[in-house]
């Protein structure tokens, strides 16, 4: 026997129409994934007309917790969205593109958010890839008193979200990547902000976890040991009863 009780969840008709609030409840619920004929629909709509609008929408379809954890409501449509407000380079859209791509546990649109960054001219996101370039190019001579050229992007990595700013630093901890004289020097700009902020990055245990590894370098021996003796001086939050 046919079923014909009504579907709380939009069909692909109802696309055109149904209240945007009301189609991110759903896909945040679960209860629907968009499939490309469904984002074709979106994309005609008149609401979704304006880069502003595709900006407010992209604002409420992709959020972060605490600890910088994405929830999306649906990839394909944020995908899109973040195509859509980069490749119109609407300015407003920037903290959403920040929060993607700092946020955990979505890279694929971490890495488009990071892209759509790059091309807007956003300070960390051409930072982030000065980074990449120099540990690249391996271009940098160790200097044991002073912070590389690229201090300060070393820093804006931080500056964007301290709760994840290992997923995009950290490996510069590895005993591979400072085996150089580039990665060591980058290193070094990492421990130096470890050492003096570490309250920020104390919630994140792979800092410490890295550091221990790298302990006993040559090169960043007492930088690794001051980043340490930083880390064991932040106070424990004691839980309230």
């Amino acid at each position: 026997m046919d079923d014909h009780r009504p579907s709380s969840e939009p069909r692909e008709s109802d696309l055109a129409a149904v209240p945007l609030d009301a189609l991110l409840e759903q896909l945040f619920a679960a209860q629907r994934r968009l499939s490309p004929e469904d984002l074709s629909v979106l994309r005609a709509r008149p609401d979704l007309a304006s880069a502003a609008e595709r900006a407010a929408l992209l604002a409420h379809a992709a959020c972060s917790d605490s600890k910088g954890t994405l929830r999306v409501a649906d990839e394909r449509l944020v995908a899109w969205l973040v195509e859509s407000v980069t490749k119109d380079r609407f300015q407003k859209a920037r903290p959403s593109l920040q929060r993607i791509w700092a946020g955990r546990g979505a890279p694929a649109l971490s890495a488009l958010a990071r892209k759509g960054l790059e091309r807007m001219g956003d300070r960390a996101a051409r930072q982030a890839k000065q980074l990449d370039e120099a540990l690249a190019a391996g271009n940098l001579r160790w200097d044991a008193h002073h912070p590389s050229p690229l201090a300060a992007a070393v820093a804006g990595q931080f500056e964007l979200a301290p709760e994840t700013a290992f997923d995009r630093v950290g490996h510069l901890l590895s005993r591979e990547s400072a085996a150089t004289e580039t990665g060591a020097q980058l290193a070094k700009d990492v421990l130096f902000y470890l050492a003096y902020r570490a309250a920020e990055a104390s919630g994140e245990p792979r800092w410490v976890e890295s550091l221990r590894a790298l302990d006993g370098h040559g090169r960043l021996a007492i930088s690794v040991r001051q980043a340490l003796a930083a880390f064991a001086a932040v106070p424990v939050p004691v839980p309230r009863g």
